[in-house]
């Protein structure tokens, strides 16, 4: 009698202890996801900046979200040289990576979108913003559907310096010299 109350004193010990297991598992799979979330972003977006050519960077009306245009040597869908787009879709907080052949602008035609190669590279985004050392403007007007206000169109020649935060997470800061 003896020894089955302390073998289900065991039993018991040992099935919370496998609880706390598989919640501490649990935990750090979700943790490593979000770094290989994180270590993807950042690899993405420093080899397009990286091996970029020329970059323009258009203010929006949101204080925190930029949109990014470059053309680039890094591809996702085996273009030579292509020019590259990074918006973020403010409904839905993601952030989208376009990549084509030919340049582009926002609204895309229709006839246009089979040219073009959509990404979603990151969900939950809270801050994308892109500054730069040196620069020339332009005024320009876009009546798309993701912004709908005169907007501020910089060419950037210096150094790139560039944020960005997903919800949760520590933000991402890095610069690349140009």
């Amino acid at each position: 009698m003896v020894s089955v109350v302390l073998l289900s004193l065991m039993i018991t010990y040992l099935y919370n202890a496998l609880g706390v297991l598989q919640n501490s598992n649990s935990s750090l799979l979700s943790k490593e996801k979000q770094l290989d979330t994180r270590d993807f972003l950042f690899s993405l977006l420093y080899k397009d900046l990286f091996e970029s050519r020329s970059a323009t960077v258009t203010s929006t009306q949101s204080k925190d979200f930029d949109i990014l245009k470059i053309k680039t040597a890094n591809s996702l869908h085996d273009i030579t040289t292509p020019n590259v787009m990074y918006v973020v879709v403010k409904e839905e907080k993601k952030l989208i990576r376009i990549e084509s052949t030919k340049t582009f602008a926002l609204p895309i035609p229709m006839e246009s979108m089979y040219m073009l190669h959509a990404d979603e590279v990151a969900k939950e985004v809270e801050f994308f913003k892109i500054y730069s050392e040196s620069s020339s403007e332009n005024n320009q007007t876009n009546s798309g559907n993701v912004q709908n206000d005169v907007q501020k169109e910089v060419t950037v020649t210096g150094n790139i310096l560039l944020g960005l935060k997903l919800r949760n997470q520590k933000p991402l800061f890095f610069e690349i010299a140009r």
